[in-house]
């Protein structure tokens, strides 16, 4: 499966949320916990441990994120996401592998889809 997404800012959110509950059904709400990883002293690409909870369930994830600009011939560039991502059972034990290897946990963000 390939995810396109598109990133904008708005105005108002309001706006653009009423637009889509004219035509889309509202399902459930998940909360997003991640962690991304970064070791210094190499150049190391993003990985993240998320957290997604919802009613019914909880699951981990391990991805890895490997980033590219890509300029097509009219010298538009576009940023390209290739995220390779599996679920794991118990996140533990990689977040103590990445500590003890050099890495440290570089951003944390929490967000409400």
């Amino acid at each position: 499966m390939n995810e396109i997404e598109l990133k904008a800012r708005v105005k108002d959110p309001s706006i653009v949320e009423s637009r889509l509950n004219s035509f889309a059904e509202f399902k459930a709400s998940v909360i997003r916990e991640d962690q991304y990883f970064a070791n210094d002293k190499i150049n190391s690409r993003k990985i993240r441990i998320r957290k997604e909870s919802s009613e019914n369930e909880t699951r981990w994830l391990l991805t890895y994120k490997k980033k590219e600009k890509v300029t097509s011939q009219s010298g538009i560039s576009t940023e390209v996401n290739n995220e390779m991502e599996t679920t794991i059972e118990d996140p533990s034990v990689l977040e103590q592998y990445f500590l003890d290897n050099g890495f440290h946990v570089a951003v944390k963000k929490r967000k409400e889809v």
